[in-house]
Parts: C-alpha cells; structure tokens; sequence
C-alpha cells in the first residue's frame, strides 16, 4: 500500500512535533520516578519547548508539563523554580472545564502547588489550597473516589506539619476508608505508590505523636510496597527504610534502626547526590540515634553536616533545619557545653517560631529546653 501523502507538510511537522513533546514529556516522568532527576529536567525542557510552540504557551499540555517541571525542581532543591513552575500550571488549570481528564489535571494543579508551598514554610497556604479544593474534587468524582482519597492524605501531611495530629489522623482515616472499599490485587485501581505513600504517612504521624507501636505496622507496609515496585536502590524505597527507622528508634531496636538510616543515607547519597535534603534528613536522624545511646563523638559532626547542608538546601530560616539546630542544642547540653547550647536553642526557637508558630508542640518543646538550661545556670541541665 503507497504511504499517505499529506497535502500540508507544516501540518505534518507540527503534529511530529506534538508527538516528540507528548514522548519527552512522559519519558521525563519516567526518569523522575525512577529517581534520575537531570535526566527528567532535560526531558522536560524539551517537552515544554516542543508543546509551546505546537500548542501554545497557556494550553493544558503545558500545564501539565509544568507541574512536572515543579516536581523536579523540588526533588533538586530549586525552590524558586519549583514555585514559578506550580504557579504557572495552577494559573492554567483552575478554571479550566471538561471531562473527567480535565477534572483531574485541575486536582493535579492543585497538588503540586500545595507541594510546593508546604516544601517551602508555608503551611497555612498549603493547607488552605487543599481544603478549596475538596468541594469541586467530590462534585467532579465523588466522595467515596481515590481522588479524595489522596486530596485527604495531602491534607494530612499538612496538618501533621503544622502539629495538628488529631486533624492529620482524620484525614488519614478517610483517604484509608475509601482504599478499603477498593478490590486488591493486581485488579485493583489503586496505584500501589499512593498506597504505600499513605502508609509511610501513617507511620510519620505515629512517630510525631510519639507512639511507635501504632505506626510498625504501616512503616513496614510501605517498605514493602515500595521494594515490590523499585527495588533496593531508589530513593522512595530509602525514604521508607528512613521513616521506619525512626520508629525502630523510638522502641529502643535501635541496631536495625542504625542499619536502616546507613543504607537509606548510602542510596539518598547515590541516587540524589552527597548535598540533598534528603542526605541531610538523614545525618541528623542517624546523628540523633548515636546521640542517645552514646556514642557522642560519632553524633557532633553528623549534626554539624546536616546543619550545613540544610542551610544550603533551605537559604533561610526552615523548620526542618531548627529541628536539628535543636538537636545539636541537647547534644551540647549534655556535652556541658553551655554557651553553645543556648545560643543554639536560640536560634532554633527563633526559626520555629517563625516558621511553624509559638504554639506548635516543636516549638514548644524547643522552649522549654532552652528554659530549663537557663534555669540550671546554662550548664549541662536537661
């Protein structure tokens, strides 16, 4: 058979064109997944110049570019990219109207600009986006769907952030509700990485209420998923062998806890490169652990890495880096290393205050250590 002949080649060219966009774009999705985030910024890049020059600056397959261009930069550490990237396909997609396709590129937008916003420090802009978005996400899927499903566990990182655990858990228990209702096995609609990003949530909250028993369950759950769809060496299996060893942690089975933190720093520091938050996260975690059962030479430089490593990551005050400020404050505490403690918890409560509020139970409890070391004099105290 002749091969059709088109009557218009520039016809022909920009629907190629289109194709190449449509491939990089998911080609570059692909390569963020499975954890290489330079391969999937240069995919990206290209998608984008290929869609806007076919389609249009403002057209919903630029949006959707654009948010993956704001998951990338996120997983780099680009927060200004990563906002101006959100931003834009918020911009395009909450008012856009059609089916259920459009529906959930609306939700997408949503989503990772929430991301974005709660990666940055800002909680409540966070938290109030997802909630504006609960009443269109059940009008356009209903509200038993998997999309509110993950609508509520968003909403429950959130609030878990912001120290609202109570309100972390009920969103929790209705994204968990309506997996339930869904058929399991290889049927199933659920995608196992929501799944098993539920269930490292689960077990996130359990450590922050400080009730580790609650939270093996999922911990291990998700690992488990997670392991079934990567492997060992990806950066999401890591972060579950981290989550999991906190709460080991917590219940004092602190040599599988230490051996999980090595092996999630050793595949965080291949797959995403020596200088990452995630890198970092897992020093102070790793240096916290060593902390408590001794060994206190190991733990200094591990907190003073971690602590450098934040500052570069985050370029201003960020709660997460206080964390660890109030980390190293106790080790010097405990060292009777007085002045540099207090001037350390200064710094960290100044930041958590800041960043999460006077009335958030890691601000507090940041104040009260500080406190207590002024009371017995500045010395070793609490």
């Amino acid at each position: 058979m002749a091969k059709h002949q088109s009557a218009d080649p520039a016809t022909d060219a920009t629907e190629a064109l289109i194709e190449r966009g449509v491939a990089w774009h998911a080609d570059a999705a692909d390569a963020l997944s499975g954890g290489r985030a330079v391969q999937a910024r240069r995919l990206a890049e290209r998608a984008l110049r290929a869609l806007e020059e076919t389609l249009g600056p403002d057209s919903l397959d630029v949006a959707n570019v654009h948010m993956l261009r704001a998951r990338i930069a996120l997983t780099e550490g680009r927060m200004d990219d990563a906002l101006l990237a959100a931003e834009r396909a918020h911009a395009l997609t909450r008012g856009a109207r059609g089916d259920a396709d459009v529906a959930t590129l609306r939700l997408n937008g949503v989503d990772v600009l929430a991301e974005v916003r709660r990666s940055r420090g800002d909680l409540a802009g966070a938290a109030k986006l997802l909630q504006g978005a609960r009443a269109a996400t059940i009008r356009a899927f209903g509200i038993q769907s998997l999309e509110v499903a993950r609508l509520e566990n968003h909403r429950g990182i959130v609030a878990k952030f912001r120290g609202r655990y109570a309100e972390a858990a009920r969103h929790y228990a209705e994204a968990l509700a309506i997996y339930s209702t869904q058929p399991e096995g290889p049927a199933s609609p659920i995608d196992p990485a929501d799944l098993a990003g539920l269930h490292h949530n689960l077990g996130g909250l359990a450590h922050a209420r400080n009730r580790p028993a609650e939270g093996l369950a999922s911990a291990r759950k998700a690992l488990e998923i997670r392991r079934a769809l990567h492997g060992d060496e990806h950066p999401d299996v890591a972060a579950d062998a981290s989550a999991l060893a906190a709460l080991l942690d917590q219940l004092d089975e602190r040599v599988e806890a230490e051996a999980l933190y090595r092996q999630a720093l050793a595949t965080f520091e291949r797959t995403l490169g020596p200088g990452h938050f995630e890198v970092a996260f897992n020093l102070g975690n790793l240096g916290a652990l060593l902390d408590r059962i001794g060994r206190k030479d190991e733990a200094l430089p591990l907190y003073q890495k971690a602590v450098k490593l934040k500052r570069r990551w985050f370029g201003g005050p960020n709660w997460d880096l206080a964390l660890t400020l109030n980390n190293l404050a106790v080790h010097h505490d405990e060292c009777g290393r007085g002045r540099e403690a207090v001037a350390t918890y200064t710094e960290a409560l100044a930041m958590l205050t800041e960043t999460l509020g006077a009335e958030h139970p890691h601000t507090k409890a940041c104040a009260a250590n500080l406190a207590g070391l002024k009371k017995d004099g500045g010395g070793k105290g609490r």
